[in-house]
């Protein structure tokens, strides 16, 4: 199935070609390949946080998706004053 990933701080989009039992976790690991990003990442399909390790079959994803690459945010204490 075809599917494309949108960067969400860049908007740039990659099309990937995977199979239902691949995991999300793999297509995170093959976007940050193509599109050299550093970091960890999730991916949300519709208003759902993918688990890494779960098929893209379970999680509904289906061929013409667009699934949204989210940086995840490293946690911290910013003083204000």
């Amino acid at each position: 199935m075809r599917i494309t990933i949108r960067d969400a701080q860049t908007g740039k989009n990659l099309a990937i070609e995977a199979e239902p039992h691949h995991t999300a976790g793999q297509l995170v690991d093959l976007v940050r390949r193509g599109l050299n990003l550093t970091g960890n990442y999730t991916l949300t399909h519709g208003n759902k946080a993918l688990r890494l390790g779960e098929p893209l079959r379970s999680a509904g994803v289906r061929d013409g998706d667009t699934l949204i690459l989210i940086s995840e945010a490293k946690g911290g204490f910013y003083p204000t004053k």
